[in-house]
């Protein structure tokens, strides 16, 4: 056993576990242009559905090897973990009061509980694996492969075929989908020239092949988002420079504020030219989840249950719920309370976004159906196992951990800000996206994270 155990230590488990769950979900997201509504589908791969539960069966089992094995810990790894199982904890609550009720289902509760957890649940696996080592960037350039053949495609469709916004999506079940992994993809190029990491050719061949499609794929609040994380890391580079640099990024941060709150606030016209973003804008004051934390202390105060048990996972945006408002039914009690929205649908939302209205978000229906508590505890444990690891990681001496570092951070900013404004392929559908940001971000939890000394540099090293 013990001789098995040192092998393993030579090996780059948590590089391979986090690259096969990478390429598995292209694979599985390719496939889904079978069963969803696609308009024109792409080299569509035969995975048999049942292949799903394959898919929870292998993060349940790695996470409990994960969290039995005898093996040292990080603190950041044991943190992040207990959090994270608090959090499992009241979605079973949760999800068991939500049954009882009758506002979900256990096939339901079990999917949604798993969509929003099983990247979380990848990070515990892939963190407690990793050894120095380790590739962090391996992830990486499996992401830059798949997405770059999904983005020939989207080319080919959008160049040849003339289809615009959902007729681009590469081999991939949703131009959204697509969008979303191709700017993180962008986003990744753009660390990489700014490190001096890699091929700038490269670099510049990818940012050609994937801006103008992913543009084409999403030009809404998907581009919004990309403008707004690219400007917030401009404004903090200006101001780590410190000096007339860093006066520079007070006058940026003024002049946009100054420009942009008030018309945002009004729901005003940003541009005559960007019909969709005005839309978005005027919306943004009547956010969902705006609405939903505004409620948050006056239903703990009513319901005190409601601090520990949310609605249910599966209550708000599932079949189940679209069938009780086509039933005429009503919703549960707390989900009123929370949002003061029912389970009536929009002309936009008919059909594909369940009883989502459009003031919903990937974030609200994480808040009403897992409950605050919970919510902050998944917050908590993707910031221990992932976003720290990488804060660490952009003061290392390695480049391909600095470079990684920024990308998470840069990457898991957007989808994080993605998933609070809009119900569109957020968090919790886009695992193509999160698979590749949390399977990097723990991989930055080895023993080469952070700034080495000799003696910790000399044991790296040794057999």
């Amino acid at each position: 056993m013990s001789a098995t155990f040192s092998l393993d230590r030579h090996r780059p488990l948590a590089t391979w576990l986090g690259c096969g769950f990478l390429a598995w979900t292209f694979i599985w997201d390719n496939s889904r242009q079978a069963s969803a509504d696609v308009t024109d589908p792409m080299v569509v791969l035969p995975v048999p559905r049942p292949m799903k539960v394959v898919e929870l069966l292998a993060i349940v089992v790695l996470t409990v090897y994960a969290v039995t094995a005898d093996q040292d810990r990080k603190q950041y790894w044991v943190s992040g973990t207990v959090m994270l199982m608090l959090a499992v904890l009241l979605a079973s609550c949760g999800s068991v009061v939500g049954v009882l009720a009758g506002y979900t289902t256990v096939g339901w509760a079990i999917q949604t509980t798993y969509e929003y957890l099983s990247p979380l649940l990848l990070a515990v696996a892939v963190g407690s694996l990793v050894r120095p080592i380790d590739k962090p960037a391996s992830a990486l350039r499996v992401l830059t492969v798949l997405v770059g053949a999904n983005g020939l495609v989207a080319w080919y469709q959008l160049a040849v075929r003339g289809s615009w916004g959902d007729g681009i999506h590469g081999a991939m079940h949703d131009a959204h989908v697509y969008a979303n992994v191709a700017w993180i993809t962008v986003l990744w190029v753009l660390v990489r020239l700014y490190c001096g990491y890699g091929s700038r050719l490269l670099g510049f061949m990818l940012l050609a092949l994937l801006v103008p499609t992913a543009w084409a794929a999403q030009n809404e609040t998907g581009n919004l988002v990309l403008a707004a994380v690219l400007g917030g890391a401009l404004l903090t580079l200006l101001w780590r420079h410190g000096g007339r640099w860093g006066v520079l990024a007070i006058g940026g941060i003024i002049a946009l504020s100054v420009r942009f709150v008030p018309t945002i606030w009004e729901g005003g016209s940003l541009s005559g030219s960007f019909d969709r973003f005005r839309m978005i804008a005027g919306n943004l004051s009547g956010l969902g989840v705006i609405e939903g934390y505004k409620q948050v202390p006056l239903v703990m105060a009513g319901m005190p249950h409601s601090l520990l048990v949310g609605t249910g996972p599966g209550s708000y945006g599932s079949a189940p719920a679209l069938g009780a408002m086509l039933a005429g039914g009503q919703p549960p009690p707390l989900m009123q309370r929370f949002t003061a929205e029912s389970f009536r649908l929009t002309a936009a939302a008919r059909g594909f976004l369940g009883s989502f209205v459009e003031k919903s978000t990937d974030l609200t229906a994480a808040v009403v159906e897992f409950g605050p508590i919970a919510t902050l505890c998944g917050l908590s444990a993707l910031w221990l196992l992932v976003i720290l690891p990488s804060f660490r990681a952009t003061v290392s001496r390695s480049i391909e951990h600095r470079a990684v570092g920024h990308w998470v951070i840069l990457a898991a900013s957007y989808l994080l800000v993605l998933s609070c404004g809009t119900a569109f392929y957020g968090w919790s559908v886009a695992h193509t996206s999160a698979f590749a940001i949390v399977a990097s971000g723990a991989s930055l939890l080895s023993s080469q994270t952070g700034v080495l000394g000799p003696v910790a540099q000399a044991e790296s090293r040794s057999p």
